[in-house]
């Protein structure tokens, strides 16, 4: 049961932590620029199939970290806006 606890603390505090939340910024902002260029039918003539992976991509990291977040954090994860916020959206 320890072992559990240490491994959730240690998630928890990389999920928390600066690296992390800079690389979800950083595929915020991939995210932001694939569904934009799939509003534009040159793009997605040119590249859709691309555009697609990659809005596949920022989509199962997005729910990969809200699974994590869940689990760590339980109900708890429900007490902070900005997840309630993500949560909706993914």
């Amino acid at each position: 049961m320890r072992h559990h606890l240490y491994n959730t603390a240690r998630l928890a505090e990389f999920l928390e932590g600066p690296k992390f939340s800079n690389f979800i910024m950083g595929v915020i902002v991939v995210n932001a620029i694939t569904l934009g260029l799939e509003t534009s039918e040159t793009a997605v003539s040119m590249a859709g199939g691309l555009i697609n992976v990659i809005d596949q991509i920022c989509l199962a990291i997005f729910v990969i970290e809200l699974v994590a977040k869940l689990f760590v954090f339980r109900l708890r994860f429900f007490n902070w806006g900005w997840n309630i916020f993500e949560f909706v959206i993914v």
